[in-house]
């Protein structure tokens, strides 16, 4: 996000970027995504501040206006969301984000069960929830099926199971590289080692489907609704322009399609609430749920 994403090709220069959030207490991939969203606000004329595509030294500026909120870095301090709802006009569209927080590097046209993951995630538009780019392109098998890429069947089923494996993985405090080397069934033992309890993989995928649900609940009263489980526009206004995904896109239809598909998939209704008998199958007890 601090390196091609910002037109940045020299990898020292994107290393210094990183290097700068850092030590600013920044989050490198929504500083990528703003700054480029005011890379490409300046040059639509809508916004004033002197930052301009693969210049590492105003970039780098920006960043530190940001994070001491001065002059524009005031306003973008807040996010692409809060500043394209502000600059209006066009700036919606090319502000991208899900639910307010902003989008890494691994793009969806080419892979709709990832657009999915964004647009379902409890947090907004994150990636560590759950990653199906790794069996719609990575070539990897999920319980030993594969996916074809562009296909919108079936993901909303799989992501659903990854995202239980991983919410469960977590209540471990794992870390996400180290699920390459180290297998569930290793974590379960090291689980039985550490507490002398045995939990089986239908237990921890269980666990995982509680913790979503609960989230889930928590979110809806906060004032969340289906429509906020959307695709940035730019994804559903512009094809891919090259690329083995050249000319995707996403329809709304598309958007429906997979929404309503993973509702089915969790136990929701069509507003994405959990129904009362998928609550009590996972021992969840909600007033009025």
């Amino acid at each position: 996000m601090l390196g091609s994403n910002l037109e940045v090709g020299d990898t020292i220069d994107a290393v210094c970027l990183g290097l700068l959030c850092d030590k600013l207490g920044l989050d490198t991939i929504s500083a990528g995504a703003v700054l480029s969203f005011a890379c490409e606000a300046v040059e639509r004329g809508v916004l004033d501040a002197d930052v301009r595509f693969g210049d590492a030294k105003s970039l780098s500026s920006l960043l530190l206006d940001i994070a001491h909120r001065y002059g524009a870095g005031d306003l973008l301090a807040e996010g692409v969301r809060a500043v394209a709802e502000k600059l209006g006009g066009d700036a919606p569209n090319f502000a991208i984000h899900v639910k307010g927080l902003e989008l890494p590097a691994w793009g969806p046209r080419g892979a709709p069960g990832m657009g999915l993951a964004y647009m379902t995630a409890d947090r907004g538009g994150c990636h560590q929830r759950a990653f199906p780019i790794l069996y719609e392109v990575g070539g990897e098998t999920w319980k030993g099926q594969t996916y074809e890429r562009l296909a919108l069947e079936g993901k909303a089923q799989l992501l659903a199971e990854v995202q239980n494996k991983l919410a469960g993985l977590d209540t471990m405090t794992t870390c996400d590289f180290a699920r390459y080397g180290i297998t569930e069934e290793q974590y379960l033992d090291l689980f039985a080692a550490a507490t002398g309890r045995r939990m089986e993989l239908d237990e921890l995928y269980q666990l995982g489907e509680r913790i979503w649900n609960l989230t889930r609940l928590f979110n809806l009263k906060a004032g969340m609704v289906a429509r906020d489980e959307d695709l940035p526009g730019r994804f559903k206004s512009e094809p891919l322009a090259d690329g083995p995904a050249a000319g995707h896109f996403f329809t709304e239809a598309d958007i429906e399609s997979l929404r309503a598909d993973y509702y089915a998939v969790r136990g929701w209704d069509l507003d994405g609430s959990p129904k009362p008998e998928k609550l009590a199958a996972l021992g969840v007890e909600y007033p009025g749920g």
